[in-house]
C-alpha cells in the first residue's frame, strides 16, 4: 500500500516508508486481502483517541481491485469499530466530603 499512497494518492505524495510506518502506528489500521492469493486489496487508516471518535485519514483500493466492491465493504467495517460505546447512566455527583456529616 505504501507505493500506492506515496505514488498514487493525491494527499500522501512522497510520503516516505518511515512517514507512512510512523503514521500507521499511530494510528487503527484495517487491511482487506484477498483470499487466494494474501495480496493486500484494501487498506483504511484511521486517526483516533482510542476511544469512540476515530478521523478517517486514508482508504485506499489500487486499481487492480476497484469496482470490486472493496471500499464499499471495508468502510462500514471501520465505522462499525467507532460506533459509539455504551456509557455509563449519568446520576448525580457523589456527595462532597463536607456535605457527608
Amino acid at each position: 500500500m505504501h507505493r500506492f499512497l506515496s505514488e498514487e494518492s493525491y494527499w500522501v505524495v512522497d510520503r516516505s516508508r518511515e512517514q507512512q510506518a510512523r503514521a500507521n502506528e499511530m494510528s487503527a489500521c484495517f487491511s482487506v486481502f484477498h483470499e487466494p492469493t494474501g495480496a493486500q486489496v484494501g487498506f483504511a487508516r484511521v486517526v483516533t483517541d482510542d476511544g469512540p471518535f476515530g478521523w478517517v485519514a486514508d482508504v485506499c483500493v489500487p486499481d487492480g481491485h476497484r469496482r470490486r466492491r472493496v471500499g464499499v465493504w471495508l468502510v462500514p467495517c471501520v465505522a462499525r469499530a467507532f460506533c459509539p460505546r455504551p456509557r455509563p447512566a449519568l446520576g448525580p455527583p457523589p456527595p462532597h466530603p463536607r456535605d457527608a456529616n
